[in-house]
């Protein structure tokens, strides 16, 4: 009823935004917001230049997008570069993602004309030869995926914003305040703009303003989006007819936002450029406040998924999380739902039931799947025959149960089977532990599977074997390995063993600060005592 009574009162503000006189541009189409409509020429299979629809929900292309930049943050990393180096060339990127969804349309146009979604791994097995046949072909693959599709050439400077910035305040229109955020901006946009903005884009030439529109083609989005992607970064910073900075912007800035992470969204999601601030943008903002997400998270949820402000409130997100609710998401805990993952919220009903359906099949009960996406709404996210059932009967193969698993820690599943799971059973049967005992310790910590092997089992696990300890105190206490090993775990042995009195791991690490104090005080009175 909350979440419905909120959904009125914004649904009402809406209506508002509609009356008085609507003025539309000669060359402007209008089109049903809800669809994607793409045309792709199918000239293999029918030879006489027919062309097929295809419908692409737009949150469904915006999944495509993140999925592609995960499989190309993968690509990057299996060719030496670090985690750091392949995120900033994703960023940069933004042509050459467009490419690569363009490809998977027309790899599997037959796929989309029958609606059927592509899974993670389909999408990962389509692009990683494709991937690898052009940096043959080209080479670098950092000048490759950033400078697609051509050789950079630079562009002249956008209008100079620093000498707007300089303006006297007795030349600037009324209303113009000289708030902090607004001196701010000055000294980033000053900065940042010595160069001409995004030199590294190709020179893109338009014979007028660009619209956006709900509708394109398949085998023309990529060069239709590519036209907008330079035009929205600078469209976001270029100056106003008033004199001013677009509001937009100052928006944005008002967020927390500096300039960089504000040409991020601009890449990554070119229609956030043209987003309307008073139709699109702030309305997304302050219904997310109203759920109860703090001002300081804003800009990471618009950085991870700024595609949410092209979509609609009262048709496509309000929804959608009434739909969830229904499913059992707690409808007190939107604001961690939406932060743990923004893209929740872009997903199809369809993946929704999918996953649920899934979980039932588990034998779990409606109100532990309600926790489960609550809790872990990345869980969507994932492919169920690709990803979670395999997952689940690897763990099967070990005997564990796998409901009480994933109500004590769904995150586990979203491990990759070779590269998390497989290492860490290795890892505990060559220190000599038996599956049984594994499962034991499964059982009493469900996320031990989610602990890096490198940086927490390995120096814990050495750590363990200085302390004198029976290596089956971990099966008793597997939560060892949930501590800090420089915090907890080390600090209080150095107090134990300095006492001279003997400590199991489960009650030197359990215990609070103060209890652990006391029951310390406690045995070296003891051992004092009876000596």
């Amino acid at each position: 009823m909350e979440m419905r009574a909120l959904c009125a009162s914004h649904l009402s503000g809406f209506s508002s935004l509609f009356r008085g006189t609507l003025c539309i541009p000669r060359t402007q189409l209008t089109f049903p917001e809800k669809l994607f409509f793409c045309q792709a020429k199918l000239a293999l299979s029918s030879g006489n230049g027919s062309i097929n629809s295809i419908v692409v929900p737009p949150t469904l292309l915006a999944a495509e997008k993140e999925e592609v930049k995960s499989v190309l943050s993968l690509f990057l990393k299996k060719q030496g570069l670090s985690k750091v180096v392949a995120a900033k060339t994703v960023t940069k990127s933004d042509l050459f993602i467009d490419h690569l969804v363009s490809r998977l349309h027309s790899v599997h146009k037959s796929w989309y004309l029958v609606g059927r979604e592509l899974t993670t791994l389909e999408i990962r097995d389509t692009l990683i030869p494709y991937i690898d046949s052009l940096l043959v072909e080209h080479g670098n693959v950092v000048n490759l995926v950033e400078n697609f599709p051509n050789t950079p050439v630079k562009d002249k400077p956008a209008a100079s914003v620093s000498q707007h910035l300089s303006t006297p305040d007795s030349k600037k229109p009324k209303g113009v305040s000289n708030a902090p955020v607004k001196e701010k901006a000055a000294a980033s946009v000053s900065q940042s703009f010595s160069a001409p903005l995004d030199s590294k884009k190709p020179k893109v030439v338009s014979n007028g303003p660009s619209e956006k529109t709900p509708a394109t083609s398949v085998s023309q989005s990529g060069s239709a989006l590519d036209s907008k992607k330079p035009k929205s970064v600078s469209r976001m910073i270029e100056i106003g007819t008033v004199g001013d900075l677009r509001p937009q912007f100052l928006y944005l800035l008002e967020l927390g936002m500096d300039l960089e992470q504000i040409k991020v969204i601009t890449r990554r999601c070119p229609d956030f450029g043209y987003c309307s601030l008073e139709g699109k943008i702030k309305p997304l903002v302050e219904f997310l406040l109203d759920l109860g997400v703090p001002k300081s998270d804003i800009p990471k949820i618009l950085i991870q998924r700024p595609s949410l402000c092209s979509v609609s409130l009262s048709e496509n997100l309000i929804p959608t999380m009434m739909f969830l609710e229904d499913l059992g998401v707690d409808k007190d805990q939107w604001a961690k739902v939406i932060y743990r993952f923004p893209g929740l919220l872009t997903h199809s009903r369809q993946k929704f039931q999918a996953i649920v359906d899934f979980l039932y099949e588990l034998g779990l009960s409606s109100e532990s799947i309600g926790k489960i996406l609550t809790r872990w709404p990345k869980i969507v996210g994932y492919s169920v025959e690709e990803n979670l059932r395999p997952t689940v009967e690897y763990f099967r193969s070990l005997g564990v149960d796998v409901s009480i698993l994933l109500r004590k820690s769904p995150l586990t599943l979203g491990h990759s089977i070779e590269g998390n799971l497989k290492p860490v059973t290795d890892f505990f049967l060559a220190k000599g532990y038996s599956v049984e005992e594994i499962r034991t310790m499964i059982s009493r910590y469900a996320a031990l599977y989610t602990c890096s092997l490198t940086e927490n089992l390995i120096p814990k696990w050495e750590f363990f074997l200085t302390m004198g300890y029976e290596k089956s105190e971990l099966v008793k206490f597997p939560q060892y390995f949930s501590y800090s090993l420089e915090q907890r775990i080390r600090p209080r042995y150095v107090l134990v063993k300095e006492s001279g009195v003997k400590m199991l791991p489960t009650q030197m690490l359990s215990l609070s600060g103060c209890d652990f104090e006391k029951v310390l005080k406690m045995k070296i009175l003891k051992m004092v005592t009876t000596t």
